[in-house]
Formats: structure tokens, C-alpha cells, sequence
């Protein structure tokens, strides 16, 4: 195997190991921060429509998605069967998110990194001037 053939080899190797390592990362992101886990119940779904089929014969896949998802959360006897179902109930996974205020000691923290810096309190007198403002706006002179 000449040179040039084993960079090719390793580089191509690389490039297909970069793009599964990204599927990968981005696979792992939707399914732990975000509603994307939802779909993994989908078996569920399937399950729990086959049971209301062996009751009700005449039950079409929109009849069963209206039942469940189109008429609120009634407390009829599988209730519990369906809050397992799909975007049924929320994860807790997404948590993180949540926006709170900070602990005091976080406050401490970032006033250390980051000292206010004092204001500096100037009468008001000399931003209404107008001897001051008015010497900026004055004709050119000629000598």
C-alpha cells in the first residue's frame, strides 16, 4: 500500500467517523433536551390501540387519535394506560431550562468578577450650558 493510498484510507476512515459522531451527538441532544423522547412511546401507542380495537371493532386510527388526544384527559378506567401514551404528559428532562433567580452566593460570585462601577453624578447644570453648546455650533471665521 503506497502512501498517498493509506492517507486517503485514514482520511476517508475519519470523515465517516466524524459524520456517525455527529449523528450520534445530535440523536443523544433531541432525545435528553428536548420533546424528541416522546416518539420512543410510540410502541405504546400501537399497543394501546390494538387493546381499544379488540373492544371496538369499528374503531378507525383517527377515531382512536380523537378519543385520546382531541377530547381532554377523561378519568375513565385506563386512564393511566393513557397518560403513558405520546405528548400525553411532559418529561422532566427539560428542567434545566428553566429560568430562576440566582442564589445569593452566585450574586456574590459574579459581583467579584464584575465590580459596578460607580456612577458619576454630575449637576445638571452643565448639560444645559448653553454657552458650552452653543461654541460648537458657531460660522467658520476668516482671517
Amino acid at each position: 500500500m503506497k502512501l498517498n493510498e493509506f492517507k486517503t484510507l485514514i482520511i476517508n476512515t475519519f470523515v465517516k467517523v466524524n459524520k456517525y459522531a455527529a449523528i450520534f451527538l445530535v440523536f443523544v441532544y433531541l432525545i435528553s433536551a428536548t420533546e424528541f423522547s416522546q416518539l420512543l412511546k410510540i410502541p405504546l401507542l400501537l399497543k394501546h390501540f390494538t387493546e381499544h380495537k379488540m373492544e371496538l371493532s369499528d374503531l378507525s386510527v383517527s377515531g382512536f387519535l380523537s378519543m385520546h388526544y382531541f377530547n381532554g384527559n377523561p378519568h375513565d378506567d385506563d386512564f393511566d394506560k393513557d397518560m403513558q401514551l405520546p405528548f400525553k404528559s411532559h418529561n422532566s428532562c427539560i428542567n434545566f431550562l428553566s429560568i430562576s433567580e440566582p442564589s445569593p452566593k452566585i450574586e456574590l460570585l459574579i459581583l467579584w468578577f464584575f465590580p459596578q462601577k460607580e456612577e458619576l453624578n454630575f449637576p445638571p447644570i452643565y448639560f444645559y450650558l448653553t454657552q458650552y453648546s452653543s461654541s460648537v455650533w458657531q460660522p467658520p471665521k476668516f482671517c
